[in-house]
């Protein structure tokens, strides 16, 4: 839990601006008669307006006060500057890899981050810090059902990560679970893989084209010097909230995090509905927030803690010094 105090939420939310000359089908996400915006949060965030493309709709999350902490390499930048190294861990165990940090700075992993190579294809399941020069055994799930053999024992970024079924699976699920959301996905996107592999989404053509006209058009709107965070809404009801603590974190994550929700909003139907009211977006997060606390995972440098009821489950993940890294609620 992060050090943040909580006060009563007052969303406000009206017309998301069309935007002309678009590559997309874009819609405006219609006010409520009664709703307005800007609205807080809590006492240490804002939201901002939406922008909507058929039943997808994003709200920018800014942070109003200076934040404590810390900023990291992510996965994908640690790999380009080749300071990360992932592996088998003891030849191949399907529950764990091992990470090592060669740099000088230390390297966020978040939970959903799909890692490909060895002798299967993994989804990391809990938010890691990796400090520089440390080498740790780190929690996965396999997203390859059909394959456990290759030549190599290294793993390389996929610069992708998983969307709400799926993180649900990896993070508070079996791996059972999360074999059965990676084949619904890839079925659902009319994408084959002879293993079942998560990669068959992810570098289907047409899907990446897809994704790329929703980013050219939803990124501008939840970018900002002080966005933290998104919003996330499907056919009118919250879907996640993901909320960094740090600016210069969020601007790393956004694009991976917009993909990975883009990418479920492709197979489902626009319904035509508004982005949720006041009292919906309200109910969801302090419902989920005040749910009864437990340790998921602790690592060396930093602990996940999960909360979970009926609505929906929160993962914080705070480093030594109790400050919120990231902070993921995803609706049930």
């Amino acid at each position: 839990m992060s050090k943040s105090r909580l006060i009563t939420l007052a969303w406000i939310f009206g017309a998301a601006i069309v935007l002309e000359g678009a590559p997309l089908d874009v819609r405006a996400a219609e006010p409520h008669a009664a709703d307005a915006y800007p609205f807080e949060l809590d006492s240490d965030h804002s939201v901002g307006r939406p922008v909507a493309q058929g039943p997808l709709a994003v709200f920018p999350l800014y942070r109003k006060v200076r934040s404590a902490a810390a900023e990291y390499l992510t996965l994908d930048e640690a790999t380009k500057q080749k300071t990360i190294r992932i592996r088998e861990k003891d030849g191949g165990s399907v529950p764990v890899v091992t990470i090592s940090n060669k740099g000088k700075l230390p390297i966020y992993v978040a939970a959903g981050e799909v890692i490909l190579g060895g002798k299967q294809d993994r989804m990391i399941s809990a938010d890691v810090l990796i400090k520089p020069g440390a080498t740790m055994t780190v929690d996965v799930r396999c997203v390859e059902q059909g394959r456990w053999h290759g030549s190599s024992k290294e793993f390389k970024s996929a610069g992708a990560m998983g969307g709400n079924r799926t993180k649900m699976a990896v993070q508070f699920r079996g791996q059972g679970e999360v074999w059965r959301e990676v084949a619904e996905q890839n079925a659902d996107n009319h994408a084959q893989s002879s293993s079942g592999s998560y990669r068959a989404s992810l570098t289907d053509a047409g899907i990446g084209k897809r994704l790329q006209r929703y980013a050219e058009v939803l990124l501008p709107g939840i970018e900002g010097r002080n966005a933290v965070g998104m919003i996330v809404a499907i056919n009118g009801k919250v879907h996640a909230i993901e909320i960094f603590g740090s600016p210069g974190l969020f601007a790393k994550m956004r694009r991976k995090l917009l993909d990975s929700y883009a990418m479920e909003s492709l197979t489902v139907e626009d319904l035509g509905k508004r982005p949720p009211r006041n009292a919906e977006i309200v109910a969801f997060y302090h419902s989920v927030l005040l749910a009864r606390a437990e340790e998921a995972r602790r690592y060396k440098h930093n602990m996940n803690m999960k909360r979970e009821n009926a609505d929906g489950a929160l993962n914080d993940s705070t480093d030594e010094e109790g400050e919120l890294i990231h902070r993921s609620l995803l609706a049930h």
